[in-house]
């Protein structure tokens, strides 16, 4: 269970709400009356099911309450109509867990010490370096050497994040962790097999790849010229290719070298810009869109069926250097379906050059505009009285049948089904402002997983799917109601 911040009590213990109707053994999106449905707590208590709340930080007090009357009295007590109490003891299958970020993370909650006390408390540090080398060669099937040099690479400049020494304009909004270093790996291993399709290559060649990547995946969250020298800088300390006679190859005589360098050593000499991405080749073709990189090669985008829902003529973009230069990194994160966040200041190009490339590729676009009312009915959807139920209501005095409609997440996800082929189900879900809300990490079985459930069924995203966010700088005098995410 994923804990919001705006649960209760309800959602543990249970509630009235619409109950699906069964047709044929199966659940539909219809529900005809109210029933009493058990809350997730009594639900696994009974069935002897372990109850894991994830984000357990995020919880209120009246939710927070429930949990500890269990876990002090070892069992619940429901309050039903009528006056009517029902005690539930647990399975003896039952367990529960809990897991959580630091309080001082954005929107998390700190909980008393008598509400610590009651559980067994387990504090995850970090994954050595090491091991996260390790974890990411085995993985991703590149040598144990670069593993640990990817690892190292991005512990340093974690450290220079913490100490604010580069990204100081973005106030913080940096996390790196495993994810991070596995979308690195995993665009350096696919630049290879591009290199490897041209010809043999050489180490110097995966060096510079392998700066192209890392300022493809890095350098996009920094901002200015001097950010952009620092992770230069890490970059040299910590990525070294060898030579097969052992000669170590560093980007840059001119740029801060490892202390331990050694004596045979050797540097391809590029510069911070020269690891830009650098288009050569843009070719916007009847089925697909081709653009080519100077480094890491050709990329082909497939295009879309269109409908009414593809942005016009009306979105193009001039291609201007800039501007070619940004929609190649966009559209690198759509082609290895990385969700994709942009942030900058009001009217600088977030909407238009996603709205761009959907324009590009004949991709649908289902748009949301965040406010700090949002509500998940909106997004993953709810249930509504049925447009022919009025009729009903007044020859019968009887409460409507209800269905459930999908909200706009769901829309997208499933966008085309049953008309379109199976591989160009889904269109691209475009969320603005999404600073505004506090909803996100609720929805990370998405974001994570392409995955979203509803009362009736579970939802998996077409392959068309595709999570584009929005937001304005977290600064309370120019943006108001903007939360750091």
């Amino acid at each position: 269970v994923g804990v919001k911040p705006n649960m209760g009590s309800r959602e543990l213990v249970g509630r009235y709400a619409p109950r699906p109707v069964i047709e044929d053994g199966k659940t539909t999106q219809y529900a005809a009356d109210f029933a009493y449905l058990a809350g997730h707590l009594v639900r696994a208590m009974v069935q002897g099911q372990a109850l894991i709340l994830e984000e357990i930080t995020n919880a209120q007090p009246e939710f927070l309450e429930v949990i500890n009357f269990y876990l002090t009295h070892g069992y619940l007590i429901i309050h039903q109509k009528g006056g009517k109490q029902i005690s539930v003891y647990p399975h003896p299958d039952f367990r529960i867990f809990a897991t959580g970020n630091w309080t001082h993370f954005t929107g998390r909650n700190s909980q008393s010490q008598a509400f610590w006390s009651r559980w067994r408390v387990k504090v995850w540090e970090e994954y050595p370096v090491e091991e996260t080398g390790f974890v990411i060669s085995a993985k991703y099937g590149i040598e144990e050497m670069l593993g640990r040099e990817l690892a190292i690479f991005q512990a340093a400049l974690t450290t220079e994040l913490r100490a604010r020494r580069i990204g100081k304009q973005l106030q913080g909004q940096h996390a790196l962790n495993l994810r991070s270093l596995e979308r690195l790996a995993s665009r350096y291993v696919d630049a290879l097999e591009r290199l490897k399709a041209k010809g043999a290559v050489k180490p110097e060649d995966k060096l510079k790849a392998l700066g192209k990547v890392v300022f493809l995946v890095y350098g996009s969250m920094l901002e200015g010229a001097a950010d952009k020298q620092a992770l230069f800088d890490v970059m040299n300390q910590t990525l070294i290719l060898l030579k097969p006679d052992g000669t170590k190859i560093l980007f840059s005589d001119k740029s801060k070298k490892p202390s331990n360098l050694g004596s045979k050593y050797s540097f391809i000499n590029v510069t911070p810009e020269e690891l830009e991405p650098k288009i050569i080749a843009f070719d916007d073709k009847e089925n697909e869109l081709i653009i080519e990189e100077e480094t890491l090669g050709r990329f082909r985008f497939p295009k879309g069926a269109g409908s009414e829902m593809v942005p016009g003529p009306s979105a193009r973009l001039t291609l201007v250097p800039e501007v070619t230069q940004q929609l190649f990194r966009l559209l690198l994160s759509w082609h290895y379906r990385e969700p994709y966040l942009t942030l900058g200041e009001r009217s600088a190009g977030k909407t238009r050059m996603a709205y761009f490339a959907a324009h590009l590729l004949r991709m649908p676009v289902i748009y949301i505009a965040h406010s700090q009312e949002s509500n998940l009915k909106e997004i993953i959807g709810g249930y509504y009285p049925r447009s022919d139920a009025e009729g009903i209501v007044k020859k019968t005095g009887e409460l409507p049948p209800l269905i459930w409609l999908d909200g706009k997440e769901i829309q997208a996800m499933e966008w085309g089904k049953g008309q379109l082929p199976d591989d160009q189900v889904g269109a691209w879900l475009f969320e603005d402002d999404v600073n505004l809300s506090t909803m996100h990490e609720m929805r990370n079985t998405v974001t994570d997983d392409g995955i979203q459930s509803t009362p009736y069924r579970q939802v998996a995203a077409g392959p068309n799917f595709w999570s584009v966010k929005a937001a304005n700088p977290p600064d309370v005098v120019r943006y108001a109601g903007r939360k750091q995410l």
